[in-house]
C-alpha cells in the first residue's frame, strides 16, 4: 500500500523517475552540477517525497540531464505518468513498426521489463524507442539512423558500442551521422552546463 507517496519498503513511487526529475528540480535552480553530489541529489528527492528512505544517484552525462530538464516545470506526480507513459508511446509505435501482427503490441506489453520500466520510471522505453527506430532505418535511411542512433550518448555504453557495431557492419554513412549528432548533442550540453 502506498502512502505518502512511497511504497512499504519506503521506496518513492517511480523509484528511478525520482533521480531524473531532482536534477531537472536542481538544473532549473541553477546547481544542475549538484547533482552529482549525493547529499544535494538525496536531499533534493526528499523534497520532492518527503518520506523517501532511499538514496537513488544520478549517473548520467549532461546530455541526459538536457532531456530532463523540462520535467522541472510540471508537478512530480505529472512528470512520471508523461515521462513514462510518452516513452512508452514511442516504444509501442516502435514495436508497431516491427511487427502490425495484432498481437504485437500486446506481447510487447507483456514483458515483465514493461512492468517494471512502468513501475520504478525507469528509461527503458525511450532507450528501446530510439535504439529501435535507429536500427529500423539502417538500410533505407542509413544518415538519418546515424543521427538518431548518435543521440544515444545519453548512455554511454551505447556511445561506445554502437560506433562499433557500425563500424564492423561498414556502416559508413551511419557512422557519420551519428559521429555527427553525437557531437552537436554533447556541444550543446557543453554550451548549457559549461
Amino acid at each position: 500500500a502506498r502512502k505518502h507517496g512511497v511504497d512499504a519498503d519506503g521506496k518513492p513511487i517511480g523509484y528511478d523517475f525520482i533521480t531524473f526529475y531532482a536534477e531537472s528540480m536542481l538544473d532549473r535552480a541553477g546547481h544542475a552540477v549538484a547533482a552529482y553530489d549525493m547529499a544535494a541529489i538525496t536531499a533534493a528527492e526528499k523534497a520532492i517525497v518527503a518520506a523517501n528512505q532511499t538514496i537513488c544517484l544520478w549517473h548520467y552525462p549532461p546530455t541526459f540531464a538536457l532531456l530532463m530538464k523540462p520535467l522541472a516545470y510540471v508537478p512530480y506526480l505529472v512528470a512520471l505518468p508523461v515521462f513514462v507513459f510518452g516513452s512508452l508511446a514511442l516504444y509501442l509505435l516502435m514495436i508497431r513498426r516491427i511487427s502490425d501482427h495484432p498481437w504485437a503490441l500486446l506481447l510487447a506489453l507483456a514483458l515483465p521489463a514493461v512492468f517494471i520500466n512502468g513501475m520504478h520510471g525507469q528509461n527503458g522505453f525511450l532507450n528501446a524507442a530510439v535504439l529501435g527506430f535507429g536500427l529500423l532505418m539502417l538500410d533505407r535511411r542509413p544518415w538519418a539512423a546515424g543521427l538518431l542512433l548518435g543521440l544515444l550518448v545519453y548512455k554511454p555504453h551505447f556511445g561506445v558500442l554502437l560506433p562499433l557495431l557500425l563500424a564492423s557492419q561498414g556502416r559508413w554513412k551511419s557512422f557519420a551521422g551519428a559521429a555527427i549528432s553525437a557531437t552537436l548533442f554533447c556541444a550543446v550540453a557543453l554550451a548549457v552546463y559549461g
